[in-house]
Formats: structure tokens, C-alpha cells, sequence
């Protein structure tokens, strides 16, 4: 039973954006930054057969020798099959260069002006001057794609540990709150305990002492005696001291008495 158009729109643009994103990814490798021809950056097209990324300019190039030789498609601008993208993976520009420019001589120097480029895109993909003796190109197996880029399967683990990161912290939030309410319940304990400490005596703890001040029968006067009662009883000691009889003065006898 075929799908509902709208599912099937769906699902080929599910297939398109995975596929998409295995391009992507072989262009942030190394070997992949620069063109596999003229070593200019940031290459924008491919030759899916020969699996090498290329400039706009040796991509234009490439179409000039026939599809083929060379099967020439835009990485953002056109669609691509899974059997295309596989070819791009199993190849690269790292291996291209070893097997097409393999017998290179070692201080060839890249040309710069189009004739020339072109004279040297024809001898190492056309005629073959420089490839490596008894290649075969691997098989490509479409079975061999995974899944899905790894560059989604890192932003999937990524989103996952950003989801985890708001429950510790509001579990660390909790128990922050928690330890501020117990410490403010502690406060709040001794708080009373203090006041009770300093705040005045209940009724019927008041008795008056003998200067008629109303004092507290558990005051410290009743551990120490009154404090107050202490001066007058010392003053009235230093007062009959003064004023006692004083034995008489008896005279001096010169002579020792006779026994």
C-alpha cells in the first residue's frame, strides 16, 4: 500500500537531509578542505565517480572530459543517492590523490592558469599518466552507509546531556532551599530561647527585701545574700570601733615592782 503524499514528502526529505549530512561531514575532514585538483578552499562540488570534492572552477573542468569520466554534482545545490554518497566515503581526496597523482614527479608544481589545469585534469583522469599501477576501484555497497552521520549521533548525546543538566541543578536548587529552611528554623529556635534568658521574671516570683526593693526570689541575692545590706553593716562596725570604751591610762611605775 503506497503512502499518503505528505508521509512520502516527508520521508524523502528525512532521506535527503541524512544523506546531506554525510557530505558534511567528509568536507570538515582535513583532506576535504581544499580542492583535489587546485588546492583552492572550501570545495563546493564533486565528482561522485571518481570520489573527489572540486572548486567551481575545475568542476567545470570536469565536465568538459564527459560524464564518462567524470560525474560532476553540486554538494548543496543538487540531490544525491545513497550509491553517490557511498562512492564519497569510500574514496575522498587523500586516497584520490594517492592513486591518480601516484606517479607524480615529487617537485610538481599545481598550474594556475585554466589551460594548463585543464591539460593536467585531462592527463591525470583521462589518460591516466599518474595513476597507480594495478588499481582497482573498491566496490561500492550502499549496505555499507550507516545509519545516520556521526555528527547527528553527537548532537543526539549532546541533547541528552544538556536534558539532565536543569534536574541536577534543580535537585542542587532543593536542597540549597531545604538547608536555608532548616537554618532558618534553627535560628528561629533559639531566638525565643534567648529572649526568655533577659526577659523579666513571672508574677509571683517577687518578694520585697529588707531596703523594701522588690527583687526576685531566684535573683542572685539569695545565692550571695543581699548586696546592698553589705555597706551599712560595714560602716556601723567602723562606727562602734570610734566610739567604744578605751582602757585607762595607767601610770608608768619607774620603780620595778617588788615581788
Amino acid at each position: 500500500m503506497p503512502l499518503p503524499k505528505h508521509k512520502a514528502a516527508d520521508a524523502k526529505k528525512i532521506e535527503t537531509e541524512r544523506l546531506q549530512g554525510f557530505l558534511q561531514e567528509l568536507l570538515r575532514e582535513e583532506e576535504n578542505k581544499y580542492c583535489a585538483d587546485c588546492e583552492q578552499k572550501q570545495p563546493r562540488w564533486a565528482s561522485w565517480n571518481l570520489g573527489v570534492f572540486l572548486c567551481i572552477r575545475c568542476a567545470g573542468l570536469h565536465r568538459n572530459l564527459g560524464v564518462h569520466i567524470s560525474k560532476v554534482k553540486s554538494v548543496t545545490l543538487d540531490s544525491w543517492t545513497s550509491e553517490q554518497v557511498q562512492s564519497m566515503r569510500v574514496m575522498g581526496n587523500a586516497k584520490a590523490r594517492a592513486v591518480y597523482e601516484n606517479e607524480l614527479p615529487p617537485l610538481f608544481r599545481r598550474p594556475q592558469t585554466d589551460q594548463s589545469l585543464e591539460q593536467f585534469i585531462r592527463a591525470k583522469y583521462e589518460a591516466k599518466r599518474y595513476i597507480m599501477k594495478g588499481w582497482i576501484h573498491p566496490p561500492v555497497d550502499i549496505a555499507d552507509l550507516p545509519a545516520c552521520p556521526g555528527s547527528m549521533i553527537r548532537e543526539k548525546k549532546v541533547v541528552a546531556t544538556f536534558s539532565t543538566v536543569p534536574k541536577s541543578t534543580s535537585t542542587t536548587s532543593k536542597q540549597s532551599s531545604q538547608d536555608s529552611n532548616s537554618q532558618s528554623d534553627h535560628v528561629q529556635t533559639e531566638i525565643p530561647q534567648l529572649i526568655d534568658f533577659v526577659s523579666s521574671p513571672k508574677s509571683g516570683h517577687f518578694a520585697l527585701n529588707q531596703t523594701g526593693i522588690k527583687r526576685d526570689s531566684n535573683s542572685i541575692d539569695d545565692l550571695f545574700g543581699p548586696i546592698v545590706s553589705a555597706a551599712p553593716n560595714i560602716q556601723n562596725q567602723q562606727q562602734s570601733q570610734l566610739f567604744a570604751p578605751q582602757p585607762p591610762n595607767l601610770p608608768f611605775s619607774q620603780s620595778s615592782p617588788n615581788f
